[in-house]
């Protein structure tokens, strides 16, 4: 029992009551997923830059027009992350992913060890938490995501290239 069908067939075989319990308990660790995430960018920016602070509901720069996309983000002063070498910078920007696959990793393990309905709402979180990241590691300029933010670190660093449309400095 470790793939995203399990995790349905599991959910489909529970009562109405247990059905929302899981949901419940879903949803819930749905908000605790972003909020591992950016403290998984947070840990290393404090260690490599010295700065950088957790902010809520904070809006983003998307090609011009603001938005409200995500629930937390972290603020790093902007010349203290430019000012860190290619290697530093990847390691920021990667510590959010990375938070992410420990932390579904961690959902399905728990999924084993607890009884259903909640084990099967961690399940569910948890891969929930699985397909944001992979829409987060796909480069996509025009939401500034890590996986555009990880490639445009590349190429500015390593060919001076322009900024790609739509991604934060």
């Amino acid at each position: 029992m470790n793939t995203f069908a399990d995790v349905l067939q599991a959910l489909d075989s529970l009562g109405v009551h247990d059905t929302l319990t899981a949901l419940g308990v879903g949803v819930v660790t749905c908000l605790i997923g972003p909020l591992a995430h950016e403290l998984g960018h947070l840990a290393p920016a404090r260690l490599f830059c010295g700065a950088g602070r957790l902010c809520f509901f904070p809006y983003r720069d998307l090609g011009g027009v603001k938005a409200w996309i995500v629930v937390f983000a972290i603020d790093v002063p902007d010349e203290r992350f430019h000012g860190l070498s290619a290697g530093r910078a990847g390691i920021v920007l990667s510590g959010g992913p990375i938070a992410d696959l420990l932390f579904s990793t961690c959902c399905a393990l728990v999924w084993q060890l607890l009884p259903s309905p909640i084990g099967v709402g961690i399940a569910v979180g948890g891969a929930a938490r699985a397909a944001v990241w992979l829409l987060n590691v796909i480069p996509i300029p025009a939401l500034g995501n890590d996986g555009a933010r990880f490639v445009e670190l590349v190429l500015r660093r390593r060919f001076n290239a322009a900024p790609l449309h739509g991604s934060r400095p």
